[in-house]
């Protein structure tokens, strides 16, 4: 038997590969197979799934804001081995951003696809908890109140079948 949870990673993890070829890209159609992009391993995840592992492995730390300390650590050890960090992220760590990007920092996807998956930790009546630790380690990198919700809100979705939102 599989764990239900493995299966979720898993199927993370094969649309972040399957999406890494279309990311930041106009294109008409989306072809269905995986598609290799240059300079990419075939099949190789971007940071969103790199990113989404190594937050859920701080969900251990005693408070939310240990949480995203830990976090932040983590990824500024990482940064130079991750492929695909967006300008929020490298506008975090002090990294460069193009002048194309500046724009886009504390309002992308990027703390939602990060923080989704800690809606697994918790359950239905863990909502305050759920959301101190998915507000704090979304905040670590984005400013967006609008991202902010966004991330509370795909957590949720994740932590409880029967979400209501």
């Amino acid at each position: 038997m599989h764990s239900p949870i493995a299966t979720v990673l898993r199927a993370y993890a094969a649309g972040d590969a399957f999406g890494v070829y279309y990311e930041f890209r106009e294109v008409d159609s989306v072809s269905p197979e995986l598609r290799q992009l240059e300079g990419w391993p075939y099949g190789g995840v971007s940071d969103d799934s790199l990113l989404s592992l190594m937050t859920l492995a701080t969900l251990d730390e005693p408070t939310a804001d240990d949480a995203a300390s830990k976090f932040l650590s983590e990824l500024k050890i990482a940064a130079p081995h991750l492929r695909g960090l967006g300008p929020t992220t490298r506008h975090a760590l002090g990294m460069d951003v193009k002048e194309s990007e500046i724009h886009l920092i504390g309002k992308s996807n990027g703390a939602m696809m990060r923080t989704a998956l800690c809606g697994l930790a918790f359950n239905e009546n863990q909502v305050q908890e759920r959301n101190a630790y998915v507000e704090a380690l979304a905040r670590a990198t984005h400013s967006s109140d609008d991202a902010i919700k966004c991330a509370l809100i795909a957590a949720e979705l994740f932590s409880s079948p029967n979400a209501n939102i």
